[in-house]
């Protein structure tokens, strides 16, 4: 994977797993948040697993993702 290069529409998501819930943003390469998603963060370690696949999937269908950062 490579990064993000100015204006080809590409972006990473960045991943904040925090105590009561989680937020991931889909960045461009000039840092501007270009979507956004949120959950609460689950109690279990496999739930948590799942609720950071159900975010990314949803970050990656509404954008070309090429890079994820936890």
């Amino acid at each position: 994977m490579t990064a993000p290069i100015p204006g080809d529409g590409r972006t990473a998501i960045g991943i904040d797993v925090g105590g009561t819930s989680i937020r991931a943003a889909a960045v461009d390469a000039d840092g501007l948040v270009v979507d956004s998603a949120r959950t609460q963060t689950p109690a279990s370690a496999g739930a948590l697993e799942d609720a950071l696949h159900r975010l990314v999937d949803h970050l990656r269908a509404r954008n070309d993702v090429v890079a994820v950062g936890l």
